[in-house]
């Protein structure tokens, strides 16, 4: 005999099966390059969750946007969406003025360098631009300073820029004034300006480490 249509309820079981299907195999392939599934920000943040899965088609399409996305063992969300703005403004400020943006984040005290958190500059060579905590780096190319993991830091950071507008990264590294290494999410953004392609950076230090 001829079958009817299939039901709402069949048709709804089919999309999440096929969803979470799709779901399993995202995850899988973020695995396998050693990648986090992005979780927060970018076009994730705008996402909604339907059956307790991100729709299927809104993680491919924030894979192949390259959207930032924190971490899941990242920042609190307050924080991130915080520093995401900072570095935006920044890039902003020095696609528009270009170098002479400069001196304005190395004042202590300001909006750009308060506290532990602070805007640094590279260019793409990793040589260091702007760095308010740390002047006696700006001028050096430190593609190959490691962190207290022995992880060149830096060198990722290229590779992951070379596909990616922003990106947010993990490492430890000391917190302004101190010697003892710390776990610190930073949110970098790559910018063009005086006909070059610069890095505009800013992070967290992870609480009691």
């Amino acid at each position: 005999p001829a079958r009817g249509p299939p039901s709402r309820r069949s048709q709804s079981s089919d999309r999440e099966n096929s969803g979470a299907t799709l779901g399993s195999a995202l995850q899988r392939f973020f695995e396998a390059v050693g990648a986090t599934l992005p979780a927060r920000t970018g076009i994730i943040r705008g996402m909604r969750k339907r059956s307790g899965l991100f729709s299927a088609a809104g993680l491919c399409l924030a894979a192949m946007l390259g959207a930032a996305a924190a971490p899941a063992e990242g920042p609190p969300p307050a924080q991130a969406h915080r520093i995401e703005a900072l570095v935006d403004r920044a890039a902003a400020l020095v696609v528009d003025r270009g170098e002479k943006a400069f001196p304005e984040f190395r004042v202590r005290g300001s909006r750009w360098f308060n506290g532990f958190s602070y805007v640094f500059v590279d260019d793409m060579s990793m040589v260091s631009l702007v760095n308010g905590p740390r002047p006696q780096l700006e001028g050096r190319n430190v593609m190959d300073l490691k962190d207290a993991s022995g992880r060149a830091f830096h060198r990722e950071w290229t590779k992951i820029l070379e596909t990616a507008d922003s990106a947010w990264v993990s490492y430890l590294w000391p917190r302004p004034g101190h010697v003892r290494p710390s776990r610190k999410w930073t949110y970098i953004r790559k910018v063009t300006a005086d006909g070059r392609t610069l890095v505009v950076g800013a992070g967290v230090y992870q609480k009691g480490s």
